[in-house]
């Protein structure tokens, strides 16, 4: 048997230990992602807790945080009301923590539900959440999608698993042996998931209501013809990384 290659740090990986007294040694020891060594995540200037029931939060879904303030900014201008959000698969809660921060800023009343079928994400969620943004009105709900879910919302959040599975066998060894499977397969296509939420949305929207997106970068239009009977649909690509958001509007 080949014996693998010895791990490599990066100038990110070195600095990201030594900020939380880490040794280079103890790192060298494992092909674990420094994050779950150090239980420390900079994402969108915070500073979040995560642990190996929970994805590590990726800077591509900064781009996604930005367009979910923006869009609930254009819901709330044009509704005048408090504003029902809803975090589908929050995992570490980053999506949820980082919204919440930008419309208290911003001073657009709202309120997020939280959900995921993780009990251990939900508590890692709920512990980011108390920690970064206090002050907000968060639900936390354990489920399946939005199985269970009744009430309606103006905007739906959804980092869902995507990525194909016959690709997760060709991830990074720190992604595939260590973050959680459930939060990275996204079935035969990377898009049953979302797919299913997609379905089960249509019970929970307002004619003014978005449903937000992130997706693989080979998801463009073709891979929602199954939906786009129902929903008005938008796909952009990511300004770097190479992921694409969905933007979609029930018809």
């Amino acid at each position: 048997m080949t014996k693998p290659d010895p791990r490599i740090l990066s100038p990110y990986e070195k600095n990201h230990l030594r900020k939380y007294d880490i040794s280079e040694e103890t790192a060298l020891q494992t092909e674990k992602p420094v994050e779950y060594l150090t239980h420390h995540v900079d994402f969108c200037g915070l500073d979040f807790y995560v642990d190996e029931s929970v994805l590590i939060p990726r800077i591509e879904t900064e781009e996604l945080v930005v367009l979910a303030v923006q869009t609930a900014q254009k819901i709330f201008d044009k509704t005048k009301r408090k504003l029902e959000i809803i975090d589908v698969g929050t995992g570490s809660g980053a999506i949820t923590s980082c919204v919440s921060k930008k419309l208290l800023e911003l001073q657009v009343p709202f309120r997020i539900t939280a959900t995921e079928i993780s009990p251990e994400a939900l508590q890692v969620a709920k512990k980011n959440v108390k920690k970064l943004v206090p002050k907000a009105e968060v639900q936390f709900v354990e489920s399946n999608l939005l199985e269970g879910i009744t009430q309606k919302f103006d905007l739906i959040i959804a980092n869902l698993p995507y990525i194909p599975t016959e690709r997760i066998a060709f991830l990074d060894k720190s992604v595939k042996d260590f973050e959680p499977r459930v939060a990275l397969d996204g079935g035969k296509s990377g898009l049953t998931l979302i797919h299913t939420m997609i379905d089960q949305a249509k019970n929970v929207v307002y004619p003014h209501s978005k449903i937000l997106l992130e997706v693989d970068y080979t998801h463009g239009y073709d891979e929602f013809n199954p939906v786009r009977a129902d929903w008005n649909i938008v796909v952009t690509p990511d300004s770097n990384v190479g992921v694409h958001f969905v933007e979609l509007q029930k018809k």
